[in-house]
C-alpha cells in the first residue's frame, strides 16, 4: 500500500538564484561543479536537464525513469537554478500516480549510499506520516526503517535534505524526523512550530515557497557550499546558514537562507577569525553616531571593526560605503556599497546609495541602472532620487491571465509621476510569455521581482 505523495510544485521559482545569494557566488566562480545531487522524487524528464542529469534509476512499478508528474523534473531544474554547475542524479521512487513506497524510498537511498561519491547532497522533497501502526510512530530514539537509513548515509557524510512542511513537532513528517536529515520547512503556513522553538532554531532556515521547492533550494545552496568548501560538514553548514540568513520581520523575524552570506562567514570562521554580532553591533552604532558627528575617520575605522566581527551584515557594509562617500573616499564608498548589495540585493537604499556614488564617478547609466532597480524596491525613498530628474518614469510589466484579459499573457504601461504610479494601456497581449515578451519596447532594464508583487505580474521592466 503507498503512503507517502510528493509534495505540490509550486509553479514559479522567479528570482531564487537573486533572492538566496547565489548570484554573488557564481561571480566569484562558485557555480556548484563537482557536485551530484541525487533527487528521490517522481523521476527527471530528461529534455529539461540536458547534459546536467548525469544518471538516472527506477525503483517504483513504473520501470521507467520519466517524470510523469512533473515535480521531480520541477525540483532538479529549481536545484540547478540554484547551482548550475552542479549535476544531478534521477533516483525515482514516486509512479505516475505521485505515490512512494517506504520500501522504495529505502532502496533509493541505498543506492545514494553505493554510489557516494560521487553523490554528496541528497534531496528528499516529499513526506511519509510518522505513525506506521496505531499503537507505535516514529520516534528520533526508534527511528522507522526510511529514517533509520537516512541517519546511515548522515554517518558516512552525505547531506540529507528533507521537506519538512509546517507542522513542525509532534507533527514533523518522515525523513524530516530523521536526526541526521536536514528539514527545511516552508515561509507559508498559519502557525510554523520551527519557529516556536518546536526543534533546534539551526532548522529554522527555508527558502521562499513551499516546503518542496525550499528543500530543493537548499539542496542547490549547499552544493555551492561544497564546491567552495569540499569537507564541510552538516552541522558547519546548519550553524552558518542559520547565522547568516536575512531575518523577515513580516514572518516573525524567521531567517530566510542567503548562501552568499553563509558562504562569508563560513570563509571568516575557517581563517580563524572571531565571529561576535554583539560586539559588532556596539562598534556599527559607535560608528554610526561618528559619522553623524562627522568624523568620519573615526566612523570608518568602528566600521571596519564591525565588519570584521560580522563580515555577512549588509547594514555594517552600507553604513560603511555612506562614511567613505562624506570623506570623499568615492571608489572605496563604491566597493562598500557593491558588497551590501552581493549581501542583500533587495536593500534599496543601497541601491540609491551606490547610484549616487555612481553618479559623482560620471557613470551617469550605471546611476539610473540601480536608481531605477531601487525605485521598484521602495518607490518613497525613491522618489527624490529618480523622480526629481526626470518628469516620469516608465515601467513596463507583463501580466499572466489578469482579471481583464483572462487567459492571456499582456504588457501594460505605467507611468510615475512624482505624485504615484498611473496606470496606461495594454501595449500587447498573446497566448505564451516568450510571444508577448518580444512585444516589448527595446532598451529597458528588468527589474527583480519583488515579495509584494501581485500573483499575476510576471516580469517588470523599467525604462
Amino acid at each position: 500500500m503507498s503512503d507517502a505523495t510528493t509534495n505540490p510544485t509550486v509553479s514559479r521559482t522567479v528570482d531564487l538564484p537573486l533572492r538566496h545569494g547565489a548570484i554573488p557566488l557564481w561571480d566569484i566562480g562558485v557555480r556548484g561543479a563537482g557536485i551530484v545531487i541525487a533527487v528521490l522524487d517522481s523521476g527527471v524528464n530528461r529534455e529539461f536537464l540536458a547534459e546536467t542529469l548525469i544518471s538516472e534509476i527506477d525503483f517504483t512499478t513504473d520501470h521507467d525513469p520519466t517524470d510523469f508528474t512533473g515535480h521531480g523534473t520541477d525540483m532538479s531544474r529549481t536545484i540547478t537554478k540554484i547551482a548550475p554547475g552542479s549535476r544531478i542524479a534521477n533516483v525515482k521512487v514516486a509512479d505516475k500516480w505521485n505515490r512512494a513506497e517506504r520500501d522504495s524510498v529505502i532502496r533509493g537511498l541505498e543506492y545514494c549510499r553505493r554510489n557516494s561519491p560521487p553523490i554528496r547532497v541528497v534531496n528528499m522533497s516529499l513526506e511519509f506520516s510518522p505513525r506506521i501502526f496505531w499503537f507505535w510512530r516514529c520516534t528520533p530514539e526508534k527511528p522507522c526503517n526510511v529514517c533509520l537509513k537516512v541517519n546511515e548515509l548522515a554517518s558516512l557524510g552525505l547531506i540529507v535534505v528533507a521537506a519538512a512542511g509546517n507542522t513542525g513537532l509532534p507533527y514533523l513528517s518522515c525523513p524530516a524526523r530523521a536526526v541526521g536529515a536536514y528539514p527545511i520547512p516552508a515561509i507559508e503556513g498559519k502557525r510554523n512550530p520551527f519557529l516556536d522553538g518546536a526543534i533546534e532554531d539551526h532548522s529554522s532556515i527555508r527558502a521562499v515557497s513551499g516546503t518542496s521547492v525550499s528543500a530543493a533550494v537548499t539542496s542547490g545552496g549547499i552544493a555551492l557550499l561544497l564546491s567552495a568548501l569540499p569537507d564541510l560538514t552538516l552541522a558547519e553548514i546548519r550553524e552558518a546558514t542559520f547565522g547568516a540568513g536575512r531575518t523577515v520581520k513580516h514572518h516573525n523575524n524567521m531567517r530566510i537562507a542567503h548562501f552568499y552570506r553563509t558562504y562569508r562567514l563560513l570563509n571568516h570562521k575557517r581563517s580563524g577569525k572571531h565571529v561576535s554580532e554583539k560586539i559588532a553591533t556596539t562598534h556599527f552604532e559607535l560608528g554610526r553616531s561618528l559619522r553623524e558627528a562627522g568624523d568620519n575617520a573615526g566612523a570608518i575605522s568602528e566600521l571596519r571593526k564591525a565588519i570584521e566581527l560580522a563580515p555577512y551584515s549588509n547594514n555594517f557594509h552600507n553604513e560603511l560605503g555612506g562614511a567613505y562617500g562624506q570623506a570623499g573616499q568615492l571608489e572605496e564608498a563604491r566597493l562598500a556599497f557593491q558588497e551590501a548589495l552581493r549581501l542583500e540585493w533587495f536593500l534599496a537604499e543601497s541601491h540609491f546609495n551606490l547610484g549616487m556614488v555612481l553618479e559623482k564617478l560620471g557613470l551617469w547609466g550605471k546611476a539610473i541602472d540601480h536608481w531605477l532597480v531601487g525605485s521598484a524596491i521602495d518607490f518613497d525613498l525613491y522618489r527624490q532620487a529618480v523622480l526629481s530628474r526626470f518628469d516620469e518614469v516608465c515601467y513596463y510589466v507583463i501580466l499572466d491571465n489578469p482579471a481583464d484579459c483572462p487567459g492571456e499573457y499582456v504588457i501594460r504601461e505605467f507611468r510615475s509621476t512624482p505624485h504615484k504610479p498611473i496606470p496606461g494601456e495594454i501595449i500587447g497581449r498573446a497566448q505564451t510569455f516568450d510571444e508577448v515578451r518580444s512585444k516589448l519596447p527595446k532598451n529597458l532594464h528588468r527589474v527583480p521581482r519583488l515579495p509584494s508583487d501581485d500573483k499575476v505580474i510576471v516580469e517588470t521592466w523599467l525604462r
